[in-house]
């Protein structure tokens, strides 16, 4: 099951958003105060998704904003955050929360969306079986 988070939300978000930063390997120093703030910010936003995953009790976060292209006035969606818990992985709750994703963005009016395949993820199989492509690479460097 997936919904559209609420303000009650907040300290799930809060806790699955620093889940996920602990296990992307986030290359910056994680900041808890911070992460609660961005979380409302994006709780109260209309150009953000933020969606829990998960049945009786929240498993997964899905977090996008709609941008603006540099290039054209064409909108896209952004994904920020897509965790679910290791336990709950592999059931339609990923798949389910793309395509709210994807329903979403259309209705925000973007033309193209994109989702970010860390490396050494899995994920990517399921984008390329929904019909997503490999566009760019991204090189991070701490410095």
């Amino acid at each position: 099951m997936i919904r559209r988070a609420k303000g009650s939300d907040k300290s799930d978000v809060v806790r699955m958003s620093l889940q996920f930063a602990k296990e992307a390997g986030t290359p910056v120093a994680v900041d808890p105060r911070h992460v609660s703030r961005v979380a409302l910010e994006f709780l109260a936003s209309p150009r953000c998704l933020c969606l829990i995953i998960g049945d009786r009790r929240a498993q997964g976060i899905f977090v996008a904003t709609i941008q603006t292209s540099m290039f054209s006035e064409a909108k896209f969606g952004q994904e920020v955050i897509f965790w679910i818990e290791p336990s709950a992985r592999g059931g339609s709750g990923a798949r389910l929360a793309l395509l709210e994703y994807e329903r979403w963005a259309t209705e925000q009016g973007a033309q193209y969306i994109s989702m970010i395949n860390r490396a050494g993820s899995r994920a990517g199989v399921l984008y390329r079986r929904q019909g997503y492509h490999l566009s760019e690479e991204i090189m991070m460097k701490v410095i």
